[in-house]
């Protein structure tokens, strides 16, 4: 955590294996790998060359990004990458990217064969996946019409438009959603198809927190209703995260009637970072509440499509987490949450 705050002193002592092997699992887990481009040579040799690949994929993956991003807008096709660029280095896995006319993704995927070189390897109920291989490393772009968790689509993109307009912006030659949005996104993913919060969303989150405008963000939870407590669990982690950052005891951040589950996830946070988790799962009793409290918000808004939708999430694989962990699912069952061979 040395290298996010800024400073480096802390580093004399990552040539201890024992430090080293923490630290490197850590951020492994957590997709921060890629914050140590820049010192490499703190850690011992046998870890050099994998941070070595680590640190040269995410730097092919932000040079795609870039000019994927200029090819469609030149081809005038409105789109927003998500998810993916943020204000640091992180273990970047693939590309995800939002096409908005639904005429737009033929046209999309026509750029990204003919003038870009890239195949399609599989598709999904709402989104084509492309890959590129070069130098070795395999470069991946998701298309998706929807911000969706399997066949539930959490966050309508055509109704938060007509509610808060503009949905985007460009910046370094790239079409990125507003920071609202990607908060709301990055909540989405983490408690309706992860089930887990890696180091790489709790920074971008403590990021992201700092500069969303507070009126479009209260716009888009009151459209989405079944977002509000995941979007508040998100704060408290992240307020629990700074807190650890700043070593300060984040018992004293937060309100004395704070609710006994937001405590939980707080607890449960600590604890697994105290061990040096890159990857936080989130506690089945708290995973049970968001899906009831989903559920109960679509029925009283009457949006019977989008609960069809929740239902017919079997491809997910926090949802089948969700289910292996109720001993529904056999247990031998592996559910992979990240890709780590590079």
């Amino acid at each position: 955590m040395d290298i996010y705050r800024g400073h480096t002193g802390g580093l004399s002592d990552m040539k201890s294996k024992t430090a080293s092997e923490q630290v490197f699992r850590m951020s492994k887990e957590g997709k921060i790998l890629s914050l140590f481009n820049n010192f490499i040579n703190y850690f011992p040799i046998e870890f050099q060359p994998y941070l070595e690949k680590r640190c040269d994929l995410t730097n092919f993956y932000l040079e795609y990004s870039r000019a994927i991003s200029e090819e469609l807008n030149t081809g005038g096709v409105e789109h927003y990458i998500f998810k993916t660029i943020r204000p640091f280095a992180y273990d970047m896995t693939d590309i995800d990217i939002l096409i908005v006319g639904k005429k737009d993704m033929l046209a999309a995927s026509g750029i990204l064969t003919k003038k870009l070189g890239f195949r399609v390897v599989s598709k999904g109920t709402y989104s084509l996946t492309f890959r590129k291989s070069i130098n070795g490393f395999d470069i991946d772009v998701d298309l998706q019409s929807r911000v969706s968790a399997g066949t539930f689509e959490y966050i309508s993109i055509s109704e938060t438009k007509r509610t808060i307009g503009k949905i985007g912006y460009i910046r370094n030659g790239m079409s990125l959603l507003r920071p609202e949005l990607e908060l709301a996104v990055i909540t989405g993913h983490v408690f309706f198809k992860d089930l887990a919060v890696s180091l790489a969303d709790l920074i971008y989150t403590d990021y992201l927190i700092k500069i969303v405008d507070e009126k479009n963000l209260t716009t888009i939870l009151e459209h989405n209703k079944h977002l509000i407590t995941p979007v508040s669990m998100m704060y408290y982690l992240t307020n629990v995260f700074r807190e650890i950052l700043s070593d300060k005891d984040f018992r004293k951040s937060f309100p004395d009637k704070c609710s006994k589950k937001f405590m939980l996830l707080a607890y449960h946070a600590l604890n697994q970072l105290r061990k040096c988790n890159g990857h936080i799962t989130i506690p089945l009793l708290l995973s049970i509440s968001v899906y009831l409290e989903t559920f109960t918000a679509l029925i009283k808004e009457r949006r019977y499509k989008q609960l069809l939708e929740i239902v017919k999430m079997p491809q997910s694989r926090g949802v089948k987490l969700f289910f292996r962990r109720l001993r529904i699912l056999p247990q031998e069952e592996t559910i992979r949450f990240e890709n780590c061979t590079i």
